[in-house]
């Protein structure tokens, strides 16, 4: 789902208020985008894939294998015994540099 609004009316409260009814028993990870001039690129996946400890993931996105690691990372979101959960906070900032410009 995406949910968007002004700031400041509890987006983020939303969010956190949903992830806490649905932690026992799922996978929450949780990425962000940069609200910097020159975002780090992937940076929310590669919050989640920290956040998960997922090894070989974190080598395929080290590495620079970008489709690669797409199609390894949601094969390996399908394997996951519980149900997932991934929030990407603040994609406003993905494109700021674009349209800034």
């Amino acid at each position: 789902m995406l949910i968007s609004g002004e700031a400041r009316i509890g987006k983020s409260s939303l969010v956190k208020a949903f992830c806490d009814n649905h932690r026992k028993g799922s996978n929450i990870f949780k990425g962000n985008c940069d609200a910097l001039f020159t975002p780090r690129p992937l940076a929310p996946l590669y919050d989640v894939l920290w956040e998960w400890r997922n090894g070989d993931l974190l080598a395929l996105a080290a590495a620079g294998h970008r489709n690669e690691l797409f199609i390894r990372f949601l094969s390996e979101l399908k394997k996951l015994a519980w149900p997932t959960i991934l929030v990407f906070e603040d994609i406003h900032w993905a494109d700021w540099k674009i349209r800034s410009h």
